[in-house]
């Protein structure tokens, strides 16, 4: 949820005028597209992320791919048939629990590691709808009797 509100309140910015909605569609198609690519090429590419660090801060899909992430895998266990000595003796490339995926995405395992992406996404959506507010406040109001 939070990040479908911190998406959409994105897209009030352009629009808290009443201009033609067009342009302000094409120009959150054009954001998002470019940080899910930015997301994508970082997965690959660590040396890139490392260039362009700075734009994770305004990457709106990143905050909740990481939070997912740390949802959805944390407590994970995918080698159910390997107990704790076994481990050792499985493969470079098998990933056993949902903790060394996230430890090998370079995500925080604490609860803060979690917390701290809903609280980057409330962040945005409350400044965005500010931004909003503010734009809305200089519109020409009509009168209608």
């Amino acid at each position: 949820m939070m990040l479908a509100y911190s998406a959409s309140s994105r897209g009030t910015v352009y629009r808290g005028r009443g201009e033609n909605s067009t342009i302000s569609t094409v120009l959150v198609v054009i954001y998002f597209m470019l940080m899910l690519f930015i997301s994508g090429l970082s997965l690959f590419y660590t040396n890139f992320l490392q260039n362009i660090s700075w734009i994770q801060y305004f990457n709106i899909p990143h905050y909740g791919f990481t939070a997912l992430q740390h949802n959805e895998f944390l407590g994970q266990t995918f080698c159910t048939e390997h107990n704790t000595a076994e481990v050792s003796r499985c493969l470079n490339y098998v990933i056993c629990t949902g903790e060394e995926f996230l430890i090998i995405q370079g995500i925080d395992l604490s609860s803060w590691g979690f917390w701290k992406n809903h609280v980057a996404l409330s962040c945005i959506m409350i400044i965005f709808l500010s931004l909003t507010y503010v734009r809305l406040l200089y519109l020409k109001k009509k009168r209608h009797f």
